[in-house]
Formats: structure tokens, sequence, C-alpha cells
């Protein structure tokens, strides 16, 4: 009988092909594990007070809830993240939703405080908008509607130049009673340090309509005066502006922060009138400016105002944040 050998290259092929064969066969075994989808990043998931979030009837949830921690901001508003970041961002919660074919995002962002609501909500002024009644402050420009409330800052943004004002504004409307039933709630945890607007801590009389500013950084230039509230007001013919720093936190004194601001006047070559433990007033720019303590609040004055007219326009401001910060 006659033996036939295999030729090499027929057994190294036939080894090969063993080989991809038992290969396959562990993939089926394991369920072909290595061909499954990789896990969605656990940094920007379904919060579980959004995912429970309902929206008005007729409103469709477009991909639900996504929550967006600080330090991944990022990752939905790349180019202003760092705005909200500096402002003192908690978390973004943002949605997609529609109706009738209209189509809006949602983006409601938590602040550490109203503080910070505020102050990134008069950071984002659109000129062309118009104040509307909702929530604490809001306003609305074509279809876009902001609101400020407590710790919450509420963008409303249209997907169509040919949105309606109506949907925008009803959604806003449901999302607002939706945070202040939450707010009720004994799980949530309250952010916010004053649940009133800062325009009631500001006297009255004179204000100037939208001229509330949030000076987070410096004020006049002078980066000793920062995390200021400031508004424009008219009397007898002179435009001033009072000042306000309402929370004096941490390590700040009102004494250190005034020394701070006293060594920065000097160095833009302001006229030094009064400096003392809870007092300073001097000349910069031609106009004067007076900061004086109130509790924990820096309260100012600065304007082209005379000397005893600074002194009992900062009186008035004094009794009006004494009124309305009990």
């Amino acid at each position: 009988m006659r033996i036939t050998k295999t030729p090499k290259a027929e057994k190294l092929i036939s080894i090969f092909l063993l080989i991809l064969l038992t290969l396959f066969s562990l993939l089926v075994l394991k369920g072909n594990s290595l061909f499954r989808p990789a896990a969605v990043s656990p940094t920007v998931m379904l919060s579980g007070v959004a995912a429970g979030r309902q929206l008005p009837p007729g409103w469709q949830l477009e991909d639900g809830w996504q929550t967006y921690p600080e330090e991944k901001l990022y990752e939905k508003i790349n180019g202003r993240a760092p705005l909200f970041q500096e402002h003192g961002l908690i978390q973004l919660d943002f949605a997609s939703a529609s109706k009738d074919n209209f189509f809006f995002d949602i983006y409601m962002y938590k602040m550490k405080n109203s503080y910070a609501a505020l102050g990134i909500y008069l950071e984002e002024y659109p000129s062309a908008s118009r104040e509307i009644d909702l929530g604490t402050r809001a306003d609305i420009a074509g279809a876009m509607v902001r609101v400020y409330q407590n710790s919450i800052y509420l963008v409303i943004m249209p997907l169509d130049k040919e949105s309606s004002e109506k949907p925008a504004l009803d959604l806003a409307s449901f999302i607002l009673q939706e945070i202040e039933a939450e707010a009720g709630s004994e799980d949530t945890v309250e952010t916010t340090d004053i649940s009133a607007d800062i325009l009631s801590l500001f006297p009255a009389k004179g204000l100037i309509k939208r001229s509330l500013r949030f000076n987070k950084n410096s004020t006049f230039g002078l980066g000793s005066l920062n995390n200021i509230f400031s508004i424009d007001c008219q009397q007898d013919n002179i435009i001033f502006q009072y000042l306000l720093k309402p929370d004096l936190s941490g390590k700040e004194t009102v004494d250190l922060v005034l020394k701070d601001i006293e060594t920065e006047l000097r160095e833009f070559g302001a006229e030094i009138i009064q400096a003392d433990l809870n007092t300073l007033a001097g000349k910069i720019f031609g106009q004067y400016i007076f900061l004086s303590q109130q509790k924990n609040m820096l309260l100012g004055v600065y304007g082209p105002i005379s000397h005893d007219q600074a002194w009992e326009k900062l009186e008035v401001l004094r009794i009006s944040t004494a009124k309305n910060n009990k």
C-alpha cells in the first residue's frame, strides 16, 4: 500500500484554519463580548430629578434629560463653559422637546446660589429682549426665553427662527412650576441664600430700568471691586450708581476688603478723603466713590455728586438694605 505525504504548505493552511475556528468558537461562547458597543460615559447621564421631570400636555421629549456636571460642561457648551464656571455652576440639565412642529432646547443651569444665577442672567442680557412677568426676572427675544429664579437660570432656545413665543412661554412656565414643586420636597437640597430679587435691596426711587449689572471681576477697572452689583439711578438730573456686594463670606472681612480697594485707588491716583475701619471715601476719575459696611454687605455710591450728596445717598442705601434683608 502506498502512503501519500501531505505537502508542507497544505499542513500550514490546515493549522491556520484550525486556529481561526478555535478563536471563533471562543467568541461565540463568550457572547461576542469583544464586538459589543462601549458603555456610555458616566459623566453625562440622566439625573434622578431631571429624568422624572414632566413636560406640559402635548409636548414630546426627544431624547430624555441629560445632566452635565460643572467639570463636564464643556461637552455641551464648549465656548461658554468658562463663563458659567466662573460664576459658580453646579450642573446643567439639558433636554430637547417639541410640540406642533416647534422644537426647543431646554437649558436649566443650577448655580451655587441666587447671586450666581442672577450674575449669569445679567451677563447674557440680549440687547433686543423685552422683560416679561415670569420667575423672579425674565426676558424674551424672538422665541428665546430666559428666566432667573432663586439659584436657577433657565433658557428655552428655539431651533427654528419662525418659532412662536407662546409654546416657549408655556414650556418655561411649566418647568418653573416643576422647580417650585421640587423645592418643596424633602429630598431637595436648598442651594440659595436669598429668596428675593437683588433689586429689592436697592432704593426704588430713580432706578434706571435694565441697568443692573454684576461686575464679577472688576468695577470701573478696579480688580479689588469684584463681585459687585451696580445699578444706575437718576435723581435731580444727576445719574450715579449704587454699589452692593451682598455677601462678604469666607475669609473676607469689610476692613480687609476696604484696605485692598484703598490700595488700588491710590495706585490709580485717587484722592482719599476718608479711610477707617468701616468706611472708605475718595475721588477718582473726577467722581466721588463712597463705600461702607452694613452687616455682612459692602455698600457704595459712585458718581458726579457732591460730598454731602454721596453721604446722603449712601444712607438711603443703608436703610433700604437693612429694611429688605431681615
